[in-house]
């Protein structure tokens, strides 16, 4: 049995064409390729796809914590509602800007707190948990570089914001909070 050879063919142009001149070469392609963005961005601005609604079962317990998340959802609902007013209004980017600063602000702050309880109370999952964290904020980060270069928006940071935010309100923390409870519970025990 032989191994299968690929001959060598001549790639085809599309691949030595950037996509801007693609589409400009094809503008049915264009069109709707456009035609399909701008309805998604409609349905985007439309919708109350990025608002998030702070449900008590995302609670774990301890009121500085969940506060501390809380604040971080109604940042992140504040930041979308301005970007959706930005859309129709000019001059709105700084205040954009200045709530997009805040919300990733208030992510580091939670992430510190987080990491301190953490080590504080010896959860097993600490090294994962807080390399998970680095790598959330250096995607932020990237983030924030992309948007300063132009191949990204404020729409895209919303959503990896929002994608990140509803999983761990979810998932992530429900298993902390649930290890915090029990060691505090074996603390209170231990004291009498």
């Amino acid at each position: 049995m032989g191994i299968a050879r690929i001959e060598s063919v001549a790639a085809p142009r599309i691949i030595n064409q950037s996509l801007s001149d693609v589409l400009k070469s094809n503008s049915k392609l264009g069109q709707s390729l456009k035609s399909s963005l701008d309805y998604i961005k409609k349905v985007y601005l439309s919708s109350d796809l990025v608002k998030i609604h702070y449900d008590e079962a995302y609670s774990i317990g301890l009121s500085e914590f969940d506060g501390r998340r809380q604040t971080i959802v109604g940042a992140y609902n504040s930041f979308n509602a301005e970007l959706r007013l930005l859309t129709e209004r000019k001059g709105s980017m700084p205040r954009l800007n200045d709530k997009a600063s805040l919300l990733v602000r208030l992510i580091g702050e939670l992430f510190e707190f987080e990491e301190a309880l953490m080590a504080e109370i010896e959860y097993p999952e600490f090294p994962t948990h807080r390399a998970k964290h680095v790598r959330f904020l250096q995607a932020l980060h990237q983030e924030f570089v992309r948007i300063q270069e132009g191949s990204a928006d404020m729409y895209d940071l919303s959503y990896l914001i929002g994608s990140w935010l509803t999983d761990h309100l979810r998932s992530k923390d429900v298993d902390f909070g649930a290890f915090v409870l029990k060691t505090a519970q074996q603390m209170a025990e231990a004291a009498d």
